[in-house]
């Protein structure tokens, strides 16, 4: 029985046990059923509760474009404004040198059309794992799991979840600097600095992505919070670096005033990096059939990059220092 196949029996055997329990605790417990429902029948195929999702899924991509026109200010009130979210960014600016770094990242995030659109399909992968939530699934099943059952339920949830900003945004840095790059190559600013700037820019979302669901699957108690915890440790500690590694081999300037789901940006020297990293947790997964040693293994790899990372942190800023120059001859190329 494939992963899909034993979570829709699942959902229905859910779904036909009736309710019990306080009268206080109904509610939540018919909501819960309701979600479960809802997303077995998309996993299915079924038709009403795929029109539901796409509703939803068009429903908060319509509620981002009408946020988006009303945060369309031009950039001298941008400049100008103060108090707010400035306030706090000055503060983290204040901290030190890579600190200034990693607001500046935020600031031409949060204020280019492009990039917030990046930021917010980025959003949405870790948005969609909090159904996982309300999936009747036990830790039995999850042990029992095997070859593609176990792909499927780890790869998406796991993997793409917590790193979908490393993933989706973290591959184009340098490249929306691009149409700037003489100004920014000028900055009197070290290439540590740079680097360790980019470095807690994209910690921090990927942060942000294991925390968005996290609240739903503790209180639920669902083990999927094992392969939650797992890949952000390995995508924090192990994926991080290598996109931004892969991210000083972009030769390509990027617009960031458009408004485009995606933007092609091939690097051969990012893919030859990055992609052979994504399958590394499968070989814990698949060789291994405990676990405490398949997602403790995975665990156990991000934690040990994240406590050499002093040592990652030289090598990305040698290979920024030799990627520069190359970079900014691109980035000129790409613009005429």
């Amino acid at each position: 029985m494939s992963f899909w196949s034993l979570l829709s029996h699942r959902l229905r055997a859910y779904w036909r046990v009736p309710f019990r329990g306080r009268r206080r605790g109904n509610g939540t417990r018919l909501a819960a059923g309701r979600i479960g429902e809802l997303f077995g029948g998309v996993v299915q195929g079924h038709v009403l509760p795929t029109s539901v999702a796409l509703v939803g899924l068009a429903g908060l991509v319509s509620g981002y474009a009408q946020w988006r026109r009303a945060m369309a200010v031009d950039r001298s009130r941008h400049r100008s404004a103060s108090g707010g979210s400035g306030e706090w960014l000055d503060r983290l600016a204040r901290r030190g040198p890579a600190w200034r770094e990693a607001v500046l990242e935020v600031r031409l995030l949060w204020r280019n059309s492009q990039t917030r659109m990046s930021a917010f399909t980025a959003a949405l992968l870790p948005i969609m794992v909090t159904a996982f939530a309300f999936i009747p699934f036990e830790l039995a099943d999850l042990r029992s799991m095997s070859g593609a059952q176990l792909l499927n339920a780890t790869f998406f949830p796991g993997l793409f979840a917590t790193g979908a900003f490393a993933i989706y945004h973290g591959q184009n840095l340098f490249s929306y600097e691009g149409t700037s790059v003489e100004s920014t190559m000028a900055c009197p600013v070290s290439a540590r600095t740079r680097v360790l700037g980019k470095l807690l820019f994209l910690e921090a979302g990927t942060l942000t992505c294991f925390l968005i669901p996290l609240p739903f699957l503790l209180a639920r108690q669902s083990p999927f919070l094992i392969v939650h915890t797992s890949f952000f440790l390995y995508n924090a500690g192990v994926l991080v670096p290598a996109i931004i590694a892969g991210a000083s081999f972009n030769r390509k300037a990027l617009p960031i005033d458009e408004r485009s789901f995606s933007q092609t940006n091939f690097s051969g020297g990012r893919t030859a990096i990055t992609v052979p990293l994504f399958g590394v947790p499968f070989l814990f997964l698949f060789s291994l059939d405990r676990l405490l040693f398949q997602f403790g293994g995975v665990a156990g790899l991000g934690l040990l990059f994240l406590l050499a990372m002093p040592t990652w942190l030289r090598g990305l800023a040698r290979l920024y220092e030799y990627n520069r120059y190359a970079m900014m001859r691109g980035f000129r190329a790409s613009r005429d």
